[in-house]
């Protein structure tokens, strides 16, 4: 049985199950082929797997914090189900509020009082066009450093109102 057909029979990815070969849990040999060899799984070592693996029971290798702590919530109320009571927030109630919060939140201060502006706040805040900007760090009239991982331009504002006041 191919590698395909055998993941397939199994219930797992490719790569699932060439996994198990390399941890031994599984024996491959490989037949020759036209142009390549060609891997072979005997259907005796798959039926031994998927016993196996139907007798395992599948868990994370390390649980999320949230998942350990529903699982206590479950097994403490598994008799009677829980509602939100008085004072409690349900989760919709919380990430609506949550949301509203991000919303009404200012992202960032306002243009005349940041320190570096890039070149698109540079041309909102000096009223020329972001061309105008880049034709005079292209001059070498405005300095800019490059920020971040995509290393987009910055123009420090006293500079850029230096510059303004010299046109």
């Amino acid at each position: 049985m191919t590698k395909q057909e055998a993941a397939g029979y199994l219930g797992v990815s490719v790569r699932t199950l060439e996994n198990y070969v390399a941890k031994g849990r599984l024996v491959l040999a490989y037949l020759p082929g036209k142009t390549r060899s060609v891997a072979d799984f005997k259907q005796a070592d798959l039926d031994r797997l998927k016993a196996s693996l139907a007798l395992a029971e599948h868990r994370p290798a390390v649980e999320p914090p949230e998942s350990r702590a529903l699982a206590r919530r479950e097994s403490h109320t598994m008799s009677q189900p829980r509602s939100a009571g008085a004072g409690e927030v349900s989760g919709l109630e919380a990430f609506a509020r949550f949301v509203e919060a991000a919303k009404a939140a200012p992202d960032r201060p306002p243009l005349d009082r940041r320190l570096a502006l890039t070149v698109k706040e540079a041309a909102a805040y000096s009223g020329y066009g972001e061309s105008a900007i880049r034709a005079a760090v292209s001059a070498g009239k405005l300095k800019t450093s490059k920020l971040g991982p995509r290393g987009s331009l910055v123009v420090k504002r006293a500079d850029l109102e230096a510059w303004v006041k010299k046109l």
